[in-house]
Formats: C-alpha cells, structure tokens, sequence
C-alpha cells in the first residue's frame, strides 16, 4: 500500500456517503405505500392496492375499492360525511378489505378497473369478481343501504 491509496480513500468518502443517502431515499420513496391510513374518524384502515396483493391469500373479505384524488371535490366530501358515519363504518370494517387507489399516483390501477370518473367506488367478492360498482359520490344514507344489499346478497 502506498501513500496514496490512503488519499484515495479519504476522497472516497464523500461519494460512498453520497451514494448510501441516495439509496436511503429510493428505498424510503419505494417502500412509502399510499394508504395502510384512517380515516379522520379513526375507524378504517384503507390499504392499498399492493398490499392487499400481498395479503390476497389471507383476506376472506368482500373487496371494497375507493378510487379517489386529492383535488376531487366529491372524493374529499365521501371521506368527510360517508365514511365518517358511524353505521358506515362499521359494515366497511365488519364485511370489507378496504383498498383507497389514489389515481393520480396509481393510474395504471385505475385503467385496468376501467374507472372513467372519480370518486369510484368498486365491489368485488372474495374471490376477485365484480359485484358492482358506483360512480360519484355517495351520500351515507345511501351508501349504507348499498353495503346492506352487498352484504345480505353475497
């Protein structure tokens, strides 16, 4: 070893603590999943699309998918009112795996679900076929009545 193979080192100091950072921050922005959240109420926990992939084998739940956007008008009101209501929440919580897809981050998602508006709103039975689902927004009253109908039904 000569004397400057320890020079060489020192130089590389600040390149290796660049690069760990860098790769700090890509795992940190990969690993950051959209929901897994609550709701302002406390009560729901949403989880998003690839979680439940992950999770597919175990959920022995109706699929509720909520398709929203932070600018959407109507999608930020279903959050405030439907999802808030008490009677609302509780037939989510008791009878569906909830999955929120934000789609302005996960628009591919959104594509293969062919939703065409937003807030959407997706049914499907625990083995991954469609129920129904439901454009726009929807009042708690109404959506509770929607959730009975799925529950008794299927």
């Amino acid at each position: 070893m000569g004397i400057d193979d320890g020079k060489a080192r020192q130089d590389m100091k600040p390149i290796r603590i660049a690069a760990t950072t860098f790769l700090c921050l890509v795992l940190l922005i990969l690993s950051a999943e959209e929901p897994a959240s609550r709701n302002a109420a406390g009560s729901l926990k949403w989880h998003s699309i690839r979680q439940y992939a992950n999770l597919r084998e175990s959920v022995d739940k109706k699929i509720y998918i909520h398709f929203w956007a932070d600018w959407c008008t109507f999608c930020l009101k279903m959050e405030k009112e439907t999802f808030a209501n008490p009677a609302v929440a509780n037939l989510l919580r008791e009878n569906f795996f909830l999955i929120k897809v934000n789609t302005d981050k996960d628009q591919r998602v959104a594509d293969a679900f062919k939703v065409k508006g937003l807030p959407s709103n997706l049914f499907l039975s625990e083995d991954g076929s469609e129920i129904t689902r439901q454009e726009g927004y929807i009042p708690p009253k109404k959506f509770r009545r929607v959730l009975e109908a799925i529950v008794s039904a299927y």
